[in-house]
């Protein structure tokens, strides 16, 4: 083979909807989604071949098209055009990117051989000048499976549901769902030629567990699917900001590429297992899905460019206000602290100048950019130009956790006059439009207190809350207060690791089979089976390690030092003339609690937490207790120093970030595995 044919091409259509001709049924994060994942693709070293299809809202409400120029729309006829064009003009062993945001629908399944009769038919509502158009998964499957005979190698990613019904709580209706339902009006008004001819093209004796899988998986060891949830969740818009919506899978994938691709080959089980760990911390409503083969890498191997850890900094021309190149849509919050950089210097933050780098803070967040401030414009630091870059300074995410008050639950105001105190409690109410939760508070049929959870279902092991008890409001906040420090603690990792850190160990838990959960995931076990946990330092430095149980009923427990290993374990660096084998292993006992089982209840789930640092420090701030489900726990205060807490998490910030240059010795990172328990 010459040297040309050996060079693998990218290519990615990406597809995002946000225009629909019934104002109800348009989106507002879609085509937002699509940009970011093209700024991704783009910032990469390796060369994409992109087409972007998009349509966006127009500002006049009678318009009747996008705002982009035809040839520009996510139509049929340009969708599948551009996927021909792709397998026409790549080569064998290219790789191929198809991200698609919008609305999916499902259509009840019917007597065809080729309809999935668990899923009924799916399909992907494009935009149309009359109206939508379905394109079907059998019929996007025929054109993928076209690729995959030609030797491409393709990743679909889904950021849309199936369920094709809007779920309504009381009298409001969820907005941003991403699925709209069927109609047969639309399917109808186009040739079914396509569908009747397409099994026999596929040849569909390849499809494997047809009664299991959704209809496009025609050649699951050709191509990878990601989808934001099952077909029989909904998928809905993450609330970043103020009339700022995105994707959560759009969101959490970028997010995801740009802490795990280094230059290296992204494995898709590890992309998915570290999806399903975000998703199960900060938006657990869905569960995203990965079909075909978990062996196959994520769209080949993109390598970021040299200084990816910078981010562009610009002045705006209109009033000469500083910009940070990423907004919300990046994970950039208000308050974020960055450290500023000439272009030249940034690839060496070590090169000494007479001037020091400026400090800035976020002001204002956008979707895509931010407003930056000089936290102490009188020093004597470098000017700040257009084309300067910065660098974070924040690990920590400012972000609180979102709890609804329900329209049932009383004096909203002095709801949340009481929730001030909280330091991860954001309450709000159920009118406000758009807003999403993981927690809701609102009155039973006896009118006492009763939390639900992200889809509105009872927690089954929380305390009794009397409505009439003396300071049952403050009881309650205290409740919120503790479930919303539990996810806290859930979520938290470090959002600015050092790649040479991160490079330094490996980290895995094993059941008793022998079966390997690396870098997170999850895992099930039967009631008092083993696990053991085994940490590998790489590195030539001592290695530190705390670990943590976020257990089912609410409590954070640390099971080193329960066991009487103090707050942290210390992994030396391999040494063979010190017998030092650079290794620590744990075994770790899971059972279902006794309390659990009187009440019937024969499952259960574990988070254990893992932080690796560089050096000794004791996280004994982020311990919880039990939630106990007796009336008489709300007598007592259900957390100690909250002082502490936001101490501990502030020294994160401050006392590991080192040097104002943005460098340290002092690291951290965190692992998360969930583990589910059967009695």
């Amino acid at each position: 083979m010459d040297g040309v044919s050996a060079v693998k091409d990218h290519w990615a259509v990406l597809i995002g909807i946000n225009f629909y001709m019934t104002p109800s049924k348009s989106l507002k994060g879609c085509v937002r989604d699509v940009r970011i994942i093209e700024q991704y693709l783009k910032s990469t070293e390796t060369p994409v071949h992109i087409d972007v299809l998009t349509a966006s809202t127009p500002s006049d409400i009678n318009s009747c098209h996008p705002t982009e120029k035809p040839g520009l729309w996510p139509t049929y006829e340009n969708v599948t055009s551009s996927l021909k064009r792709i397998t026409d003009e790549s080569k064998p062993g290219d790789f191929v990117y198809i991200h698609y945001s919008g609305h999916g629908t499902r259509k009840q399944s019917t007597s065809s051989e080729h309809s999935n009769k668990d899923t009924g038919d799916l399909a992907l509502v494009l935009f149309h000048p009359d109206g939508s158009r379905y394109l079907y998964g059998l019929e996007l499957a025929c054109q993928l499976k076209e690729m995959v005979n030609k030797g491409l190698l393709v990743t679909l990613v889904l950021d849309c549901c199936f369920s094709g019904s809007v779920v309504r709580h009381g009298h409001r209706e969820n907005t941003g769902i991403r699925t709209i339902p069927y109609d047969a009006a639309t399917d109808a008004a186009y040739s079914q030629e396509s569908r009747t001819t397409i099994g026999h093209q596929v040849g569909f004796d390849t499809l494997r567990d047809a009664h299991k899988l959704p209809d496009w998986l025609v050649n699951p060891d050709g191509y990878i699917v990601i989808a934001a949830c099952g077909p029989h969740e909904t998928a809905q818009e993450l609330i970043l900001g103020e009339n700022i919506r995105a994707g959560a899978l759009s969101y959490f994938l970028v997010r995801a590429l740009t802490s795990l691709g280094r230059g290296t080959q992204i494995p898709i089980q590890s992309l998915y297992q570290h999806l399903r760990i975000k998703f199960h911390a900060h938006w657990p409503r869905q569960t995203p899905m990965r079909y075909g083969n978990k062996k196959l890498f994520f769209f080949g191997k993109l390598r970021l460019e040299v200084g990816t850890a910078f981010i562009s900094v610009f002045r705006r021309q209109v009033d000469n206000v500083l910009c940070l190149g990423a907004g919300l849509a990046h994970g950039v919050e208000k308050d974020d602290e960055y450290v500023i950089y000439p272009f030249k210097r940034s690839e060496d933050v070590s090169n000494n100048t007479n001037q020091a780098p400026a400090k800035v803070r976020v002001d204002t967040v956008r979707g895509l950019t931010s407003d930056l401030v000089e936290t102490d414009p009188t020093s004597t630091t470098i000017e700040v130009k257009t084309g300067s870059t910065a660098r974070p300074l924040t690990h920590l995410r400012h972000q609180k956790i979102s709890v609804q008050l329900m329209a049932n639950i009383g004096d909203e105001a002095q709801w949340m006059a009481t929730a001030k105190r909280a330091r991860f409690l954001d309450l709000s109410t159920e009118d406000t439009e758009g807003q999403s939760s993981l927690f809701n508070i609102g009155r039973n049929e006896r009118n006492d207190y009763i939390i639900l959870d992200e889809s509105y279902h009872k927690i089954f092991n929380l305390p009794t809350m009397l409505h009439n008890r003396k300071g049952a409001l403050d009881h309650v906040v205290n409740i919120l207060e503790h479930l919303a420090t539990f996810k806290y603690v859930e979520g938290m990792e470090n959002r600015i690791p050092k790649v040479s850190f991160e490079e330094s160990f490996t980290i895995y838990l094993r059941d008793a089979v022998g079966n390997d959960l690396e870098a997170g995931g999850f895992l099930d076990i039967n009631h008092g089976g083993k696990l053991g946990l085994t940490l590998q330092n790489l590195g030539e430095k001592p290695l530190y390690l705390a670990v943590f149980d976020l257990g089912p009923s609410w409590q954070i427990e640390d099971l080193l030092s329960e066991s009487g290993d103090g707050d942290f374990m210390v992994v030396p660096p391999k040494n063979d003339e010190k017998a030092h084998t650079g290794k620590i292993e744990i075994s770790l006992q899971m059972t279902v609690p006794e309390s659990f089982r009187n009440q019937d209840r024969h499952q259960c789930e574990d988070i254990i937490k893992f932080f690796i640092t560089s050096k000794s420090t004791s996280f004994t701030p982020l311990l919880l207790p039990k939630l106990s489900t007796s009336t008489g726990y709300l007598d007592r205060p259900i957390r100690g120093d909250h002082n502490q807490l936001s101490r501990f998490l502030s020294g994160l910030n401050t006392s590991f970030r080192g040097a104002e240059d943005g460098t340290s010795d002092e690291e951290w990172t965190t692992r998360n595995f969930v583990v589910r328990t059967v009695a």
